[in-house]
C-alpha cells in the first residue's frame, strides 16, 4: 500500500473515468469492542443506519466483509456440535490425568506423614487446622511449580510455535509468542484449582484419622471387613501356601482405592497416546492427494499460481511447452485453456434461478451485462457472468461428475458444456438449485468489442463524462447455444484457482471453444502423470532444474510437493501430541515410582518381620517385582479397555471434523507402552528394595516405623 494525498486520488479518479471506470471504492474499517459476533454486530449497524446490502440496484446499498484475521470468531459462532464434544472430551481426558496424578500425590503424602499428623492431634490441633496444613503444603508446592511450568511453557511455546506455523500457509514470518498476562494468569488459576481439588479429599482423610489409628498405620484401607481378612490370611498353614505372587496380589488389595488411582493415571496417559496414535495414523494421504492435486505434475507461469492468468501472456509459450514436454515422460497430459481479452456471459434457463438471485445479481458488471445485451426474449432471463475453461480431451477424465455424463463433450457434432458446481471438503454439492441441470439449453454470447460510452452522445466516454451517464456498450458480439451435458466438479489444482463471486464456472473442449469464442486462448498450464515412479522421479528433477532459474517465469506443482506438505502437517500434530503423551506418560511413571517408593517406606517393618520369620532377601525383591508387574498388567489391560471404549467415538468425531481423515482402530500406542510399564513395574521394585536391604533387619525392626 501507498499513502498519498485526497487530492491525488479525486485527480486519479477523474483520469479513470474517461476509461469507463466508475468511482474509486471507499472503504471504512470498523472496530468492534469483541470478536464474538461480528457479521451480526456489522448487519445490526446496517439496518440501524439505513442501509442494505441485499440488492446492488436499490438506494443504500453497501458491502462488508469480516477481516480474515477473525475467521477463528466466526467459525465459532456456528462450531459444530461433534467439535465441542470432540474438544470437552480431550479437555476432560486431560483434567483427569492432571487430577488423579496430583491427587496421588497428595494422597500418598499424607499417609506416608499419617502418624505425624496423629501426634499433631494429641497435642491439640484440631481437624480444621490439619486440613489447613495439608492446603497449605499444597499451594505452597504450587507456588514453586507454577512459575517454573509457566517459564517451561513458554520457552515450549516459542519453539513448537514455528513448528505449528510452518505447517500452514502463513509460514513462519508471522510467528509471535504471546506474553500477554492473561494467558499466564488463566494457566496458573487452572494448575491452583486443579490443586485445590486434587488435595481436598488427602486433607480429609488427615483431619478425620485418629491419634491410635495413625500409630497403627500401615497403608491399609481401615475397617472391621479388612480386619478379618488380615486374620484369615494369618491362619497356620496360609503363608506356607501362599505363593508369591499371591501374597503380592493380597498386597495391592490391602489399600484400593490407592491401587485405582496409580492403576487408573497410568491408564489414562496411555489412552491419551492411544487416541493420538489412531489420529495421527488416521490420515489419508491418498484422500489428501486427490483433493489437493489431480495429477503428478502441474507446469504454469508463475501469474498462474498467484492467480493473476488474464492475458496471453501469463500463458505458456509453445517453446516451453516443447521443452516441458521433452524433458519429461507421460502416459496423460493435456492443457487447460483460457480467452485472451474476451468476456463471455451465460443465459440460463428460468428454472435455473431467477434475475433476482444474489449470486446472480450482486456484481456490477453482470449490471453492466445485462444493460448491454438486452435483447428480445430475454427481458426475463437470469444472465451472469460466465467464466469458461477449455480442457484439452486427454484432461476431462480428471474432472468428477456430479450429474450427467461427459461423452458429449468429446463428440466434435455435440455443442456440449459442462456447468462447474462447488462443493464442500467432502465432496457434497453447495448452492446447485442455481445452476442448470444436465439436459438444459444455455447460451453463452461471446463479447468479441465493448467499451464505455457516454450515454448522452454516444461517443466513447472521457475523464470529464460524469458518472452517472457512463454506460457499457457491445459493439460486436456472437451468440452460441449449448446443451448442458454434465454437472461437474472441476479440482482446484486444475481450475482458475479464483472466482468471481457472482460468475459461474464451466468446462469445455479446448478445440470446441477455440472455435466458438473466434478469439484468442492461451494455455494457462500444462498438466501431467509420469509413465511410472522412476519417471516421476527423473520428471521431478527435470523440472526442479527448469524452474530453479532466477530467470525462469515458470514453476510447478507435484504430487512430491503435496506429500512433504501433508506429511509437515502430520508431524505437526504428531509432534504436539507426542509432547502431550510424553508429559502424560512421564508424570504417570513418577507417579508409580511415588507409589511404590512410598509403599515401600511404610512398609519397611513390614518387611523386616517377614524376613525374621524366614522370608528370604530375594523372596521379598520377588514379591515387591510382582507387585509392580501387577500394577503395570493392569494398568495395561485397562488402558486396552478404555481405548476400545473410546477410540471408535474419537475416529468418528476427527472423521467429521477433518475430510482426509480415515478412522482406523489400532492399540500402536499400548504396544509402544506395556513394554515401558513392564520393565519400570521389574526395575523400579528391585531399584528400591536394594536400599532398603542396606539397613540390617534388627535396626530396621528397631526403629519399627
Amino acid at each position: 500500500f501507498i499513502n498519498v494525498s485526497e487530492a491525488y486520488v479525486r485527480k486519479v479518479e477523474q483520469a479513470a473515468f474517461g476509461g469507463g471506470a466508475d468511482h474509486l471504492r471507499e472503504d471504512i474499517n470498523v472496530m468492534f469492542r469483541t470478536s464474538i459476533g461480528i457479521e451480526e454486530n456489522m448487519k445490526t449497524v446496517e439496518n440501524d443506519l439505513g442501509f442494505q446490502s441485499d440488492d446492488l440496484d436499490k438506494d443504500g446499498y453497501v458491502r462488508y466483509g469480516v477481516n480474515w484475521g477473525y475467521t477463528a470468531s466466526q467459525a465459532a459462532d456456528g462450531i459444530d456440535l461433534e467439535m465441542v464434544a470432540a474438544a470437552a472430551a480431550l479437555l476432560i481426558l486431560i483434567i483427569m490425568t492432571g487430577y488423579l496424578i496430583i491427587y496421588n500425590i497428595f494422597r500418598i503424602s499424607v499417609s506416608s506423614d499419617i502418624r505425624y499428623y496423629g501426634l499433631l492431634k494429641t497435642v491439640g490441633v484440631t481437624p480444621r487446622q490439619l486440613r489447613r496444613i495439608v492446603r497449605q503444603q499444597a499451594m505452597m508446592l504450587c507456588a514453586e511449580g507454577c512459575p517454573a511450568g509457566l517459564v517451561i511453557g513458554y520457552l515450549a511455546g516459542r519453539v513448537l510455535m514455528p513448528v505449528i506455523m510452518e505447517s500452514t500457509s502463513l509460514g513462519t514470518s508471522c510467528v509471535e509468542v504471546s506474553i500477554s498476562p492473561v494467558i499466564f494468569a488463566a494457566s496458573a488459576l487452572f494448575s491452583i484449582v486443579t490443586v485445590f481439588l486434587s488435595c481436598a479429599r488427602p486433607a480429609r482423610m488427615a483431619s478425620k484419622v485418629s491419634p491410635v489409628e495413625a500409630v497403627k498405620y500401615a497403608d491399609a484401607s481401615h475397617g472391621q471387613h479388612k480386619i478379618g481378612k488380615m486374620r484369615r490370611i494369618r491362619k497356620p498353614g496360609a503363608m506356607k501356601s501362599a505363593g508369591l505372587g499371591r501374597m503380592a496380589l493380597a498386597n495391592l488389595g490391602r489399600n484400593r482405592l490407592k491401587t485405582l488411582v496409580v492403576i487408573l493415571s497410568m491408564a489414562l496417559s496411555v489412552v491419551l497416546l492411544s487416541v493420538l496414535c489412531a489420529f495421527v495414523g488416521g490420515f489419508d494421504m491418498e484422500k489428501y492427494l486427490s483433493k489437493q492435486t489431480c495429477a503428478d505434475f502441474i507446469v504454469g507461469k508463475t501469474d498462474y499460481f498467484n492467480f493473476q492468468a488474464h492475458g496471453i501472456e501469463s500463458g505458456l509459450s509453445e517453446g516451453e511447452i516443447a521443452e516441458i514436454k521433452a524433458g519429461t515422460e507421460s502416459s496423460v497430459s493435456g492443457m487447460a485453456w483460457s480467452l485472451d481479452d474476451t468476456d463471455s456471459v451465460i443465459w440460463l434457463p428460468k428454472s435455473a434461478g431467477s434475475s433476482d438471485d444474489d449470486a446472480l445479481d450482486d456484481d456490477e458488471q453482470t449490471s453492466y451485462a445485462k444493460q448491454a445485451l438486452q435483447k428480445e426474449g430475454r427481458e426475463n432471463m437470469p444472465c451472469s457472468d460466465l467464466q469458461i475453461e477449455g480442457l484439452d480431451a486427454e484432461l476431462l477424465q480428471k474432472l468428477q461428475v456430479i450429474d450427467g455424463e461427459l461423452a458429449p463433450m468429446s463428440d466434435s457434432g455435440e455443442n456440449a458444456i459442462a456447468v462447474a458446481a462447488e462443493t464442500d471438503d467432502n465432496g457434497n454439492l453447495m448452492d446447485g438449485d442455481s445452476l442448470p441441470k444436465p439436459g438444459d439449453t444455455v447460451t453463452v454470447t461471446y463479447i468479441d468489442e465493448g467499451y464505455f460510452i457516454d450515454s448522452r452522445t454516444g461517443e466513447k466516454s472521457s475523464e470529464n463524462t460524469p458518472g452517472e451517464y457512463i454506460k457499457y456498450k457491445v459493439a460486436r458480439s456472437h451468440d452460441v447455444r449449448y446443451t448442458v451435458c454434465a454437472v461437474v466438479s472441476v479440482p482446484y489444482s486444475m481450475s482458475f484457482r479464483y472466482s468471481d463471486f457472482s460468475s459461474i464456472d464451466a468446462v469445455i473442449n479446448s478445440e470446441r471453444l477455440r472455435a466458438d469464442s473466434d478469439a484468442e486462448i492461451f494455455p494457462m498450464f500444462y498438466m501431467f502423470d509420469a509413465s511410472d515412479r522412476s519417471a516421476e522421479d527423473g520428471d521431478e528433477a527435470f523440472l526442479k532444474e527448469l524452474t530453479s532459474s532466477p530467470a525462469s517465469s515458470l514453476m510447478y506443482e507435484s504430487k512430491a510437493t503435496v506429500r512433504a506438505e501433508f506429511e509437515g502437517f502430520r508431524n505437526m500434530f504428531t509432534l504436539l501430541g507426542g509432547v502431550l503423551c510424553v508429559i502424560t506418560g512421564l508424570v504417570g511413571i513418577l507417579n508409580f515410582f511415588n507409589s511404590i517408593m512410598t509403599g515401600m517406606m511404610s512398609r519397611r517393618y513390614e518387611f523386616a518381620v517377614l524376613q525374621s520369620i524366614g522370608m528370604t532377601g530375594k523372596q521379598l525383591r520377588s514379591m515387591l517385582i510382582y507387585e509392580g508387574l501387577l500394577y503395570a498388567a493392569c494398568a495395561i489391560l485397562l488402558s486396552i479397555v478404555l481405548s476400545i471404549i473410546i477410540e471408535p467415538i474419537a475416529g468418528r468425531m476427527l472423521e467429521n471434523m477433518f475430510w482426509f481423515y480415515s478412522y482406523r482402530f489400532t492399540l500402536k500406542g499400548i504396544f509402544i507402552t506395556a513394554p515401558v510399564f513392564l520393565a519400570a513395574g521389574a526395575v523400579l521394585p528391585a531399584l528400591l528394595y536394594r536400599g532398603i536391604s542396606r539397613r540390617s533387619i534388627i535396626e530396621r525392626l528397631r526403629v519399627g516405623v
